[in-house]
């Protein structure tokens, strides 16, 4: 009721202003942005401003690799409103490119913190039941990405180092150059360090961050 009646006078007072939600919890940041972004210019930033940024390092990436965009598979670490969003994002951008609706979503997989998002598994809320696909009951982190098998890994769980050597040697069996983007800040909650992510998969790993790091000699 408060956000309902601070939009009404925003538009009546101050009709041409944009609006920045940020910090919402999950299922309130989507459902707000929703219900306001058809009367008013409004902006959530951890849904599109993170997904607007780590869309460019993807298609920055792609290119660094000369390899076709529409062949990656992402596997998000995090299924928050960074996640979902980055997630959203992206599959509007392959759509954009030629693929349809259903060729785009095999090529994302999402994790929470009960495992892999697939149909067959309860208690999924509204927004995971979207990007929810057909798929076992995995839990553990090293079996998810042996699975999905990603050409990019994505972590926006604000876990420090949940992103292991295994996971990243792992990664460079089936991906000759494993893009690896460890996007929780600040750098004490990183998923993995830069330095971390090029020694463990041989130098091959293309590295991003949501937060700095020291510079890096491999």
């Amino acid at each position: 009721q408060f956000i309902d009646n601070l939009m009404n006078l925003m538009r009546i007072h101050f009709p041409k202003s944009l609006i920045q939600f940020e910090d919402f919890s999950n299922h309130n940041a989507f459902q707000i942005l929703s219900k306001y972004r058809n009367s008013s210019l409004v902006f959530n930033d951890d849904i599109q401003g993170t997904g607007s940024v780590t869309l460019a390092g993807i298609i920055s990436a792609q290119k660094l690799l000369a390899k076709n965009f529409n062949d990656l598979c992402v596997l998000f670490i995090g299924s928050g409103e960074a996640g979902l969003g980055i997630g959203t994002l992206l599959s509007l951008a392959l759509q954009e490119n030629g693929l349809s609706k259903a060729e785009t979503q095999e090529r994302l997989w999402f994790v929470d913190s009960k495992g892999l998002i697939v149909k067959n598994r309860r208690n999924l809320n509204t927004d995971q039941k979207l990007v929810a696909k057909e798929g076992p009951l995995l839990t553990d982190l090293n079996d998810i990405v042996e699975y999905t098998r990603p050409t990019i890994l994505i972590g926006t769980t604000g876990k420090a180092g949940i992103f292991s050597k295994e996971i990243v040697k792992s990664m460079t069996k089936f991906c000759p150059r494993p893009i690896i983007f460890a996007l929780s800040n600040p750098t004490s909650n990183a998923e993995c360090t830069a330095e971390q992510a090029y020694i463990w998969s041989g130098g091959k790993a293309i590295f991003s961050g949501g937060s700095p790091f020291s510079p890096v000699e491999y």
